[in-house]
């Protein structure tokens, strides 16, 4: 299969690349910087250029967005105009909302678009039931960990973890409710220095 990984320089995306090479797929990293080591074949792209990037795309089977969850839409975008199915990591509540809205034109293309694939093993283990439901138990089961990195303590985007820990959490309670983020402006915090007048803090 010929599979284009965008963000495939960054943290998760080279370990979806090195997964797929060594399954013998032929990859190519599509990113703003190439990748370390270069593992595949690499063109340069902005995703912020939905045009220059569905041209690049229009020759592959499958796009794969490793890029940061705001991109989303973008990559989605390129992925309908270029006629290739798509997948991502995922993204907020409020992104994945949007992107559910371009369900009706991958539709009528005939093309699969999943959304959230790197979820956490919560909404994992709810689509393996309702995949278990529809169509009886599996044959087998491939569980892939996406972790490469020596770093001691950042497991995916840190913009992502920081939109996480101060927007407002959506919660299904019948209806959908905002619950405030439990990281506050004040003062006297934890986070409390002389310098800094209005800390963060949990």
């Amino acid at each position: 299969m010929k599979v284009a990984v965008l963000g495939g320089s960054g943290l998760i995306g080279s370990v979806i690349v090195m997964e797929l090479v060594k399954r013998g797929h032929n990859v190519t990293v599509m990113d703003l910087v190439p990748p370390n080591p270069l593992e595949s074949d690499f063109v340069k792209v902005d995703l912020r250029e939905v045009d220059n990037t569905a041209s690049k795309l229009r020759t592959f089977d499958l796009v794969i967005n490793s890029a940061q969850y705001y991109f989303n839409m973008e990559a989605m975008r390129a992925s309908l105009k270029a006629g290739v199915n798509y997948m991502d990591l995922g993204g907020l509540f409020w992104m994945t909302r949007k992107q559910l809205e371009l369900h009706k034109e991958f539709e009528k293309e005939g093309l699969l678009a999943l959304v959230g694939m790197g979820a956490e093993p919560g909404v994992t283990n709810v689509i393996a039931r309702k995949m278990r439901e529809e169509y009886g138990i599996p044959r087998e089961i491939h569980l892939r960990d996406g972790w490469r990195s020596t770093l001691d303590n950042v497991n995916w985007s840190v913009d992502t973890q920081l939109d996480e820990a101060t927007m407002d959490a959506p919660i299904w309670d019948g209806e959908i409710k905002f619950f405030p983020s439990l990281f506050k402006a004040g003062r006297g915090g934890i986070l409390n220095r002389k310098d800094q007048d209005l800390p963060y803090y949990t």
